[in-house]
């Protein structure tokens, strides 16, 4: 099945392009009374012809001219186009490495020993700070992982952890457990994902 490009069609501008200049042409062959000698000598069937020759005649030069630099317009767009997607690959592998480093640093935060209630507010400080950089990290990886990280509707019993120093802790300590086994589920479906892609290449 013939398309488009078979006939030379690479876009609206070079096909406008070449319909002025066949328009040109024809305007140019009016002007000089061209087109009334070559039906004088030809006739009309035969000028008809002759006309439609020299159109694909035109088409054919223009494409021969233009090919070069069109594919070289293509490959250039579709090595731009390559070069995006392995530049986002790499941006997001080098998030995900980033949550992994942030998901063994919040276990690490979470299982601090408080001894104290005024060792609370450093504590909460952290955790704070870690909750917000986690958050932006995620959303660099994926909108979903962040809004999930975000929103905590349901919260799961964490590991058996030191005793608190007051609620606040205990509380806060069990937010950052969920987080911490979302975190450790999305990164494990994303390590499984990449294994599989790369044992089907």
């Amino acid at each position: 099945m013939m398309t488009l490009s078979d006939l030379g069609y690479r876009g609206h501008r070079p096909a406008i392009a070449k319909a002025m200049w066949v328009i040109v042409a024809a305007l140019v062959m009016w002007l000089f009374d061209w087109n009334e000698l070559v039906i004088d000598r030809l006739g009309e069937i035969w000028s008809g012809i002759l006309a439609f020759v020299a159109i694909f005649i035109f088409l054919f030069l223009w494409n021969f001219i233009t090919a070069p630099t069109a594919l070289l317009g293509e490959a250039e767009t579709k090595v731009e186009e390559l070069e995006e997607v392995l530049y986002s690959k790499e941006r997001r592998q080098e998030a995900i490495s980033r949550l992994w480093n942030l998901r063994k640093e919040g276990v690490v935060h979470r299982n601090q020993h408080l001894t104290k209630k005024n060792e609370f507010p450093v504590w909460e400080q952290g955790f704070e700070a870690w909750r917000q950089r986690t958050l932006d990290e995620a959303g660099k990886v994926s909108v979903n992982l962040q809004s999930w990280l975000d929103t905590l509707d349901r919260v799961r019993e964490p590991p058996a952890l030191p005793p608190a120093v007051c609620g606040e802790h205990h509380k806060l300590r069990r937010f950052m457990s969920e987080m911490l086994s979302r975190m450790e589920e999305f990164l494990e479906a994303e390590m499984l994902n990449r294994d599989i892609q790369h044992w089907n290449r």
